[in-house]
C-alpha cells in the first residue's frame, strides 16, 4: 500500500462507550510480465491498477451492570479501483518492414484493456442481551447491509500500420446492487 491510515477512537462512560474506526487506503500496483519466458518479444503484459478506499465504523455499546446490555452501529465502505493491462503479442513474429495484413502478416497486436469498479456498501445493525442466569445469555440482533457496485471495462487494438487506435472493440459496463436482512 502506498498510504494507509487508520484512526480508532474510543470514548466511555458509565453507561455506554463509542467507538469509531476510520480507515483510508490508497494503493498503485504496476507489473510487467515476459509471459513467454524467453528472449523473443512473443508476449509481454504490463498490468496496472489503483485503489482509493475509505471505511467507516461507528458502534455505540451499553455498560450496565445489570442482566440487560446492547450495542447498535453502522459500517459504511466506499472503494474505487481503475486499472488495465496492456498485451503486446507476438512483436518478434512480425518480418521487419513489412505492412500489416492480417492473413499474410497479422503480427503484432497490442491490445489496451482499461477498467474501472466502484463499491458503495454500507451497514446498520443492532444486538440485545440479556443474562438469564449467571452462565446464560439470550441474545437477539439483526443487521442491514446494501452493497452496489459498478464496473466498466473497454478494450483497444493499436495497429501503428492501420492508422493506430482502433477504439471500443468490447466495452462492457454492468452495475448490480442488493441487500439484504439478517
Amino acid at each position: 500500500p502506498r498510504d494507509l491510515h487508520s484512526f480508532p477512537t474510543r470514548r466511555s462512560s458509565d453507561l455506554y462507550e463509542v467507538t469509531s474506526i476510520s480507515s483510508y487506503l490508497e494503493t498503485d500496483r504496476l507489473v510487467d510480465l515476459d509471459c513467454d519466458h524467453s528472449p523473443n518479444k512473443l508476449c509481454d503484459v504490463q498490468r496496472m491498477a489503483d485503489t482509493h478506499q475509505i471505511t467507516q465504523e461507528l458502534r455505540i455499546a451499553s455498560q450496565y451492570d445489570g442482566r440487560f446490555n446492547w450495542i447498535a452501529g453502522g459500517f459504511l465502505f466506499h472503494e474505487k479501483v481503475t486499472g488495465g493491462a496492456d498485451f503486446d503479442v507476438a512483436r518478434g513474429l512480425r518480418a521487419p518492414g513489412v505492412p500489416f495484413d492480417p492473413v499474410t502478416n497479422p503480427f503484432p497486436f497490442f491490445l489496451l484493456e482499461r477498467w474501472g469498479q466502484k463499491t458503495l456498501t454500507y451497514a446498520g445493525f443492532a444486538q440485545l442481551y440479556f443474562d438469564l442466569t449467571d452462565r446464560i445469555t439470550a441474545s437477539l440482533g439483526g443487521r442491514y447491509t446494501y452493497e452496489k457496485k459498478n464496473f466498466r471495462v473497454h478494450s483497444d487494438f493499436l495497429e501503428p500500420d492501420l492508422g493506430g487506435l482502433i477504439p471500443n472493440l468490447a466495452p462492457l459496463t454492468d452495475k448490480k446492487s442488493w441487500d439484504a436482512v439478517s
